[in-house]
């Protein structure tokens, strides 16, 4: 019998095959070692190496993992990914009406994957919408910093923001591939998440993008850096119990039930 599971695969992985990217030429070989998106990932390899060794991945790795922890980042990943959607519509936005067609694409793909996972999520865990979750601080934290990028940045920092999502969980399912214990009933997180195809293509992308255009160092810096730290502390606080929110903690120390 095989075991089930939900959305283990997650859409912040770029997928290069949409349909509304078809005509635009993409690259999904590996991308330039001296390319300024291999560059950004060597500066952050250590928050890579970090996320390896969180409790989270490592309970996939032995099994150990409580099926409670990763049903909390499933649900958390899912308010991420339907708050960001107006950040990638925004950044679609921008980037049409300044004629960057091909830029816009990429951005709608992206808020295409989002909605079609958030939408499918919210049945398949019997939620009525994202507002019913409360995501923590740490995914808050990284809403926020999509958020941040979006209205200050040009629009490629948008993409840029995205690369760490997809090569971060290719590159740790690649690490665990030969460790993963036998035994795992997360195997399939391994499996399914092994593909670098998106986030090669977004790094080819970007790296082509910035031979012709203006390179802003340390905005890259923030918008890769800043989605890096908060894929990490995503998983960090997937094995801790998450403080309530100010709102329900005030009323339990009031004495007050809940509406």
């Amino acid at each position: 019998m095989t075991t089930p599971h939900l959305f283990a695969s997650t859409p912040r992985r770029f997928d290069p095959t949409h349909p509304v990217l078809e005509g635009i030429p993409l690259r999904t070989d590996p991308p330039d070692p001296n390319g300024i998106s291999a560059q950004l990932w060597k500066q952050f390899q250590w928050v890579a190496d970090t996320s390896l060794k969180t409790d989270f991945i490592q309970g996939i790795n032995n099994g150990t993992l409580s099926p409670v922890s990763y049903g909390q980042y499933t649900v958390q990943d899912a308010v991420y990914c339907d708050s960001v959607i107006k950040d990638y519509v925004a950044a679609r936005d921008r980037a049409e009406t300044i004629g960057l067609h091909d830029l816009a694409l990429f951005l709608e793909a992206q808020r295409a994957s989002y909605a079609s996972y958030t939408s499918q999520m919210m049945v398949a865990w019997h939620l009525r919408d994202a507002t019913c979750i409360y995501p923590g601080t740490e995914m808050g934290n990284y809403i926020a910093h999509e958020h941040r990028i979006t209205q200050l940045y040009h629009p490629i920092y948008t993409i840029v923001s995205m690369i760490p999502c997809s090569m971060l969980w290719a590159w740790l399912a690649n690490n665990l591939q030969s460790t993963i214990k036998p035994t795992s009933i997360y195997r399939f997180w391994v499996t399914e998440n092994q593909s670098w195809h998106g986030a090669y293509a977004l790094a080819n992308f970007v790296d082509e993008w910035f031979k012709k255009n203006p390179y802003d160092k340390p905005k890259a810096e923030d918008a890769f850096g800043g989605s890096m730290v908060g894929e990490c502390k995503a998983f960090m606080a997937a094995t801790q119990l998450p403080a309530p929110p100010v709102r329900v903690a005030e009323m339990a120390m009031s004495g007050q039930g809940l509406a």
